[in-house]
């Protein structure tokens, strides 16, 4: 899969597929892929990457049904809302940037 539209400062699940660049619209962008782990190991993952990448979490992560999670984070004038959702073998990753 192709990453290099993805900013840098945005990890990315090592184990994954169908990455895509649904919006690249300066300052509003938005990306999504499929992450091969369960909902917990890529929670965990953008809960410790995020903070490894200069981003504070803003709020609680948001829990529905042990299904889906959002987390919400800032760095700087940027907002980063990742929206998670497990489905069969693979967690469905959402990720929008803004100010």
């Amino acid at each position: 899969p192709v990453t290099t539209d993805i900013p840098a400062n945005i990890p990315i699940y090592s184990e994954h597929s169908n990455v895509l660049v649904l919006s690249d619209n300066d300052p509003y962008s938005s990306y999504s892929y499929r992450a091969y782990a369960d909902l917990e190991t890529v929670s965990q993952f953008y809960q410790t990457e995020m903070v490894n990448q200069g981003w504070v979490q803003t709020q609680e992560p948001i829990t529905y049904d042990n299904i889906a999670i959002i987390l919400h984070y800032q760095k700087d004038n940027k907002k980063a809302i990742i929206d998670m959702e497990y489905s069969n073998d693979f967690t469905g990753i959402g990720i929008a940037l803004g100010p």
